[in-house]
């Protein structure tokens, strides 16, 4: 346990704890209440990796540093101190084969998807670096997603 005796962060090591954390981030922004989708719009602007999926012929964007933890909720994620996207990405490699990688087209769309939010992210990334994208085979790899 941490200082303040919470459960500490557990990464996640299956497809299927990925895509549940997916599906909750976008409950948050679909679903969610005013306070929970401002929440999740912040995490989705502030992002420097994210794996890209389509739902309905859309691109849609999931940070990793939320997506990576077992069962990640905002209460979870926002009270904790312990959260390194350098370990959820390490996560997320494992899970898929393949790391995060710099994809103009990919930045392109992520930058529509967060003007249909109505946000207005930076340049870069946090830390002035470049986004990174994991791109999923829909058919093959996301078939779980799609309500």
């Amino acid at each position: 346990m941490n200082k303040d005796n919470r459960t500490p962060m557990k990464l996640i090591n299956t497809k299927d704890q990925l895509i549940k954390n997916i599906n909750t981030l976008r409950s948050y922004l679909t679903e969610g209440d005013k306070k929970s989708n401002s929440k999740a719009k912040a995490l989705v602007k502030c992002g420097i990796c994210f794996v890209a999926y389509i739902i309905d012929e859309e691109f849609h964007f999931a940070p990793s540093r939320f997506i990576g933890y077992v069962d990640n909720n905002l209460d979870k994620h926002f009270k904790s101190d312990e959260k390194d996207g350098r370990e959820t990405n390490k996560a997320i490699n494992n899970i898929l084969g393949k790391k995060p990688k710099p994809d103009k087209e990919l930045d392109d769309k992520y930058l529509g998807y967060c003007e249909k939010l109505g946000i207005q992210p930076s340049e870069k990334g946090s830390f002035g670096v470049p986004r990174k994208f994991w791109q999923l085979d829909i058919d093959k790899d996301f078939k779980y997603v799609r309500k």
